[in-house]
């Protein structure tokens, strides 16, 4: 869990530094990519192992996780990556770095 937290937050920076910098719709699809597919693959490994004290929480956790990666897949299907599309990725990656697992 640790290494795909870890690998999660090297994503979100890449993602993030993606958006600042203005790169091209295939560069910021494919880090949005990234960032999905460690996020999905975190709830899909965590969502059955919660240890028994915390499984409120980490459920919580793993909805907003699922929950943020579900928006960001649907951001990435669009055709326009234009301002607004980058500022709402930028927003829904912030949120996403705040999850705490």
């Amino acid at each position: 869990m640790d290494t795909q937290s870890e690998s999660l937050i090297s994503a979100i920076q890449t993602l993030l530094a993606s958006v600042r910098s203005g790169s091209p719709a295939t560069e910021l699809r494919e880090n949005l990519s990234s960032v999905i597919v460690i996020g999905s693959s975190i709830v899909g490994v965590s969502k059955d192992s919660l240890p028994l004290r915390a499984v409120g929480e980490g459920r919580r956790l793993l909805r907003a996780l699922a929950g943020n990666c579900e928006l960001l897949s649907e951001l990435s299907e669009g055709e326009d990556m234009g301002k607004d599309v980058r500022n709402q990725i930028a927003s829904t990656t912030f949120e996403l770095a705040k999850v705490r697992l």
